[in-house]
């Protein structure tokens, strides 16, 4: 009697609270409601396209609304605002099989619930095929095939929390994915100062790709991997989108412990690795605790695994097929049995010591285990500097550091200004951290070249280990000379130039320059000249350029080897030509420049005559080599 009674009070309990509802009014049928459907199921084609069904509602209920629910997403833009009527889209399938889809309508009082079928044919081909290889816990592996091996087109692999935004229209919206790219390669290409053409030839491909890689990716999470056709000159799709949805797999993970012993003798650092009661592969590797600093568990884990796939996709890359990346990656990159590694590191840093096992694809089946540990200090150096400028020059200078010992240090040069306002101990610690600094042994002589003339500069020179420092600041300000115009004879020539379109025709090798003008360029220059420069660009532009910004983009696109080299050019653009000679003291030659030079398609010489100059042929790869050569940053 006991049992029945407390049952009875739950009851009891229950129905009170149920009966205490009162913040949501129970809608009532108002008397025998019924909804009917016209139809029971729809017959679609491949295309898909637009479908309306009438129904009848008998009785209905007082700010009630029908609902739809499609049990498939390719059914979708679901509409029965208008009274009688729901209205809905069906996409364009491109399923191997024929598909089918319910749906069910919902109203207050009607039950059972309505149901409508869709039906659609068997799925259109595809202009891009995507052909999943295999799908591992932190790669994906695929085939891309066009039917038109020559179209460009667009390759891309989102993940699928981004294809479930906006209930999902971007799985099924062919122009709702298009206008998301867009957008896109907007950003994207602004970042690198272009535009969306620019962003969009980042995500380009032509042709076949077989076996491509998508490294990296989270292990157990969904994708979509989508291609189209594309014309990124107008900015258009060429083609319908072939997508396909992949999951990757999870990673079984087993516990797996490491013996770490880590001795530390100020940046020196003595590091064993040791798995236990396991005899398999792993991996281990140190990093900057700074750079994980508040770091969650999974996120520690993640880093170590991309740490681990960038190296691996890296080395793979040399590699013709996968099974010998593989190869190479457990027997020279994998770890197996205890390790040793004596190794020097930053000074009084804090760094983390971490490994975990792999299973037989080189991907992480274990979580990662961790070690903290800290160096320390450097030993001051007892080193003195003496520094000096041996040779001046307007754009060059030799530079001398003498030492009293062989302990390392930095020398770097900088403008005069550059650290005004700070203090010795400020200018060290930046240049350790944001210099590619190189330590030098014992004394040194080093000529410093573009620098520019009338212009003062600094010679920073500091002992240096582990990236802290052993010695004081010593510094030597210095300006350069004044410019003095180097006594050589310089110009260009152009005699004739060709149909890039015609040397084509004739020869295979010149496929790619199409629709351009081929120029050979002669630099006349005096024998006592140790380098020439020269270059080109849009006349518009030359006279906003001032000489010291040209001789500096001259020089840093290197001096020109050939007395006669070849260039592709555009027709019906306006260039000026410019160049100039150094002498054996580092002094240019004032820029010379060319009148504004046009070249027309009708102002070409025969194609016949560039073969017929042997030179011409030699020269070929030049042509290609310095296609991109054309502008000046």
């Amino acid at each position: 009697m006991k049992n029945i009674w407390l049952i009875m009070c739950a009851a009891l309990t229950l129905t009170l609270l149920a009966g205490c509802k009162g913040n949501e009014p129970e809608v009532k049928p108002q008397g025998d409601t019924t909804l009917t459907l016209d139809i029971k199921s729809i017959e679609a084609t491949a295309e898909g396209g637009h479908f309306e069904v009438n129904y009848t509602l008998e009785n209905p209920v007082e700010g009630a609304e029908i609902k739809v629910n499609a049990e498939k997403e390719w059914v979708y833009n679901i509409d029965t605002s208008t009274g009688g009527v729901i209205s809905f889209d069906v996409a364009t399938s491109y399923d191997a099989e024929a598909r089918t889809c319910r749906l069910e309508l919902i109203y207050p009082g009607v039950y059972p619930n309505p149901t409508l079928t869709v039906k659609q044919a068997v799925g259109k081909e595809h202009s891009i095929k995507l052909e999943l290889v295999n799908a591992a816990a932190t790669t994906i592996t695929m085939n891309v095939v066009p039917q038109d091996k020559q179209m460009p087109y667009i390759f891309i692999l989102g993940t699928g929390k981004y294809f479930e935004e906006n209930g999902g229209e971007l799985m099924y919206s062919d122009e709702a994915l298009w206008a998301s790219d867009m957008e896109i390669f907007e950003s994207f290409g602004g970042a690198f100062g272009g535009d969306a053409s620019t962003g969009a030839a980042a995500f380009m491909y032509t042709g076949d790709m077989m076996g491509h890689q998508f490294t990296g990716v989270t292990p157990n999470t969904t994708y979509v991997a989508y291609a189209y056709g594309f014309d990124n000159e107008t900015l258009t799709p060429l083609t319908e989108i072939s997508r396909l949805k992949i999951t990757t797999t999870a990673v079984s993970d087993y516990t797996l412990h490491f013996d770490f012993n880590v001795e530390v003798d100020g940046p020196n650092v003595s590091i064993d690795v040791a798995p236990q009661g396991y005899d398999g592969y792993y991996y281990y590797g140190v990093f900057w605790a700074k750079d994980v600093a508040g770091a969650s568990e999974e996120e520690l884990r993640s880093y170590c695994e991309q740490t681990w796939e960038n190296d691996k996709a890296y080395y793979s890359s040399f590699f013709d097929t996968p099974e010998q990346g593989l190869h190479f990656i457990f027997n020279e990159l994998a770890f197996r049995g205890a390790q040793h590694l004596d190794v020097e590191l930053d000074a009084n840093t804090e760094f983390i010591l971490w490994a975990f096992g792999m299973d037989d694809e080189a991907l992480m089946n274990t979580t990662p285990e961790f070690y903290n540990f800290k160096t320390g200090s450097v030993t001051a150096s007892e080193n003195t500097f003496t520094l000096s400028v041996t040779e001046l020059h307007p754009r060059k200078a030799t530079v001398k550091v003498e030492t009293t010992n062989d302990d390392p240090y930095v020398a770097t040069l900088v403008a005069g200004d550059r650290f005004e306002g700070n203090t010795d101990a400020e200018i060290m610690e930046y240049i350790l951290e944001n210099f590619s600094v190189q330590y030098i042994n014992g004394t040194m002589s080093d000529t410093a070249t573009g620098l520019v003339p009338s212009t003062e500069y600094e010679l920073l020179v500091f002992g240096a280990q582990a990236g802290a420092p052993t010695t004081e600041l010593s510094r030597l300000k210095f300006t350069t000379a004044e410019v003095v115009y180097a006594d050589l004879n310089f110009s260009l020539s152009i005699d004739k130039y060709y149909n890039g379109s015609e040397l084509a025709a004739l020869n295979p090798n010149y496929e790619g320059f199409e629709g351009t003008a081929i120029v050979p360029i002669t630099a006349n220059v005096d024998e006592a000249a140790v380098a020439f420069y020269f270059n080109a660009m849009n006349a518009l532009d030359f006279p906003y350029y001032e000489y010291e910004t040209i001789i500096e983009g001259l020089v840093a696109d290197g001096a020109v080897e050939e007395t006669t080299s070849y260039y592709a050019f555009e027709f019906d653009t306006a260039y000026t030509f410019f160049g100039v000679a150094e002498d054996a003291d580092g002094n240019f030659t004032e820029v010379w420049s060319s009148k504004d030079t046009t070249f027309k398609v009708d102002g070409c010489s025969p194609a016949e005559e560039f073969f017929a100059t042997p030179s011409a042929m030699g020269t070929r790869k030049s042509v290609a080599a310095e296609h991109n050569r054309l502008s000046m940053e």
